[in-house]
């Protein structure tokens, strides 16, 4: 592959708000807020390559299917290890960002800029267990 793409959850509960990481790790910024994400591996597009029925052969250039789908799986391994919220195994239910016009004519993808790709997860109380009634992240 010859994009390095990354991926980022909104992850939205409609009573609670969305799910945001303090990060204060980085060297070059000071501390502040981002949503859950990272990189989308290579494991990731063989996964989707895989579910799309298309073997493990990777080429280039990517199709927007099977971007969007390693995008979705890299996002809810991500969301996952950094949060605990699983949706790996239900990724219809990240659904992705528009972040401009639709059919722009240059073949993007709506949910895509500059190696990132963006998807909204809307959270549900069955993401969370209550422990001494505070929601906590299952895992």
């Amino acid at each position: 592959m010859d994009q390095d793409y990354r991926a980022f959850v909104f992850a939205l509960h409609p009573a609670y708000g969305m799910v945001l990481l303090h990060c204060s790790r980085k060297k070059r910024k000071p501390p502040h807020f981002q949503c859950p994400g990272g990189h989308v591996d290579q494991a990731d597009f063989v996964r989707a390559s895989g579910l799309l029925g298309l073997g493990q052969n990777l080429v280039s250039p990517i199709s927007p299917e099977l971007l969007n789908l390693a995008g979705k799986i890299g996002a809810a391994r991500e969301l996952n290890e950094e949060t605990g919220i699983d949706a790996r195994e239900d990724l219809d239910r990240l659904e992705p960002v528009r972040l401009r016009p639709s059919d722009n004519g240059n073949n993007e993808m709506d949910n895509e800029l500059k190696g990132r790709l963006f998807f909204r997860l809307t959270l549900v109380d069955s993401d969370f267990f209550v422990s001494g009634g505070n929601y906590t992240a299952m895992n």
